[in-house]
This record gives structure tokens, C-alpha cells and sequence, in this order.
């Protein structure tokens, strides 16, 4: 065997490991990848029971939602009215966030829709959430507003 021979022999395996190495990092960045997803959606679902939850753990919460859906946002004495309002910014920025992992692809298509579709019945014929888009829309991102303006 010469040193030709040897050579030739080192080049090869040398691009064999890189090959292997090179596979390696594509199954580890797709693992990396599946992981942020799975994580995304948790938060996803974490956020969505969140605002579920506080109707009933924060307490007057949801008799101040039913008067204000009753007699409007003005008719609550202003400590109730921050707490609502507070209360649906909370919601809204979880619903902002969600769209935002939406569209980096962070959350699939079916989850996005069924979490869309709660987010649909929130929102659709509550006057307190109308209101509260109406004076606060300005405070989320242009491609959200875009999307709950024409969605919602």
C-alpha cells in the first residue's frame, strides 16, 4: 500500500465522518424542533385554561363579566372595570400569543383551530369583549388586529 493509497483511504473516511456528523445534527435539530412544538402547544393549552380558570378562582370575577355584559363597562364602579379590563388584556395577549405561534409555525393546524373556535365563542355576541377591543385594539400587534378585526 502506498502513500497515495493512504491517503485516499484518510480523505474517504474523513468525508464518511463528516457525512455521519452532518446526519446527526439534521436528527438532533428535528428532535430540537418537535420539542419546541410539543412545548408550544402546552403553552398554548396552559394559557387557554388559564383564562377558563380565573372566571371561577378569582373571586366576583364573573359576576362583574355578567354585569358588564349586561350594563356595559361604564356601569362598573372603576375598581371592577380595571379588574375586567386587566382580566381581558390577560386573555387577549394569551390569544395574541397563540396567533403568533400560529403563524411560526409553533402550533399545528387542529390545535390552532379548536383553540380558534373557543376563542370565537369568548368572543362573538359579548358586548364586554367588543368594547374592550374597541378601546384597547391599538395595544396588539398589526398582523393580530388584522386577523381578530376580520376573524372575529
Amino acid at each position: 500500500m502506498t502513500l497515495e493509497d493512504i491517503n485516499y483511504i484518510a480523505q474517504t473516511l474523513g468525508v464518511v465522518a463528516i457525512l455521519g456528523t452532518f446526519v446527526a445534527v439534521l436528527i438532533q435539530m428535528r428532535q430540537t424542533n418537535r420539542l419546541l412544538r410539543n412545548q408550544a402547544k402546552r403553552t398554548q393549552i396552559e394559557g387557554i385554561k388559564a383564562i377558563s380558570e380565573a372566571m371561577y378562582q378569582i373571586p366576583g370575577l364573573a359576576d362583574i363579566m355578567m354585569r358588564g355584559i349586561a350594563e356595559g363597562l361604564e356601569s362598573l364602579p372603576p375598581a371592577e372595570r380595571m379588574q375586567i379590563l386587566s382580566y381581558l388584556m390577560a386573555a387577549e395577549r394569551t390569544w395574541e400569543a397563540m396567533f403568533v405561534q400560529y403563524q411560526d409555525g409553533l402550533i399545528d393546524e387542529e390545535l390552532w383551530q379548536a383553540h380558534n373556535r373557543q376563542t370565537q365563542a369568548a368572543i362573538n355576541d359579548n358586548p364586554v369583549m367588543m368594547e374592550f377591543w374597541a378601546a384597547r385594539r391599538e395595544f396588539f400587534m398589526p398582523a393580530y388586529r388584522a386577523y381578530r378585526d376580520v376573524a372575529y
